[in-house]
């Protein structure tokens, strides 16, 4: 019960994982509910119900059968989710419309699911059309902070564990990495010089105190 009623969104998704690796569905919908009623857009929510739905749907001998009052349970709660009538395809379209420029984690959550639900879409393609084309590093993104160093790394972190995209992280890393040349993660042009050239960074100190005193 205190997991349901955590207002927590990591809470709720770590109670989705375990309910979720234990073949406990209900459970599993409770957090999926809990952590959409927090924020219904959260992007790993987003793709929490998405997976939820794909497991309710899978044909698997093996699993013992849905009990009827929760299979109504569940059958309801999706049916009011994804709409009268809309199938879970397009409800994984409609959200990378809605929000995939909300920010870059939401874009490449959208992607992700939608290549969980339609098996045939290319993540390589959807991944450089989306995210790693550059627009993300225009300027309003970045008036707005949408695009921040935070924001980079994680969706670098998220793109290293994904199979089957290449060098796509790499590329990532790269795009990033002229836009934050003193990043040590990203292996910046100024910090590659400045752990090359330690003293240098006296240079920039005794500018920046210059700086200060006029």
């Amino acid at each position: 019960e205190y997991q349901k009623e955590d207002p927590k969104m990591d809470t709720q998704l770590l109670a989705f994982e375990w309910s979720m690796r234990s073949n406990k569905l209900l459970m599993a919908l409770q957090s999926v509910r809990s952590a959409l009623k927090i924020d219904p857009c959260h992007p790993d929510a987003h793709k929490a119900f998405v997976r939820l739905v794909l497991e309710t749907q899978k044909d698997d001998p093996t699993r013992e059968a849905l009990h009827p009052v929760v299979n109504k349970v569940m059958t309801e709660y999706v049916s009011k989710m994804l709409g009268s009538g809309t199938t879970l395809q397009a409800y994984v379209e409609k959200y990378l419309d809605a929000h995939g420029s909300t920010s870059m984690v939401h874009c490449l959550a959208a992607i992700e699911a939608i290549c969980l639900v339609e098996g045939g879409k290319s993540l390589v393609d959807l991944l450089k059309k989306h995210l790693v084309s550059g627009s993300w590093f225009q300027a309003e993104y970045l008036q707005d902070r949408l695009t921040t160093h935070a924001s980079c790394e994680s969706v670098h972190r998220c793109l290293k564990k994904l199979d089957g995209i290449g060098a796509l992280d790499q590329e990532w890393k790269q795009l990033c990495a002229k836009h934050f040349n003193y990043s040590v993660y990203f292996e910046g042009s100024q910090a590659k010089q400045l752990k090359e050239d330690p003293e240098s960074i006296l240079v920039l100190k005794k500018a920046l105190d210059t700086l200060a005193i006029n």
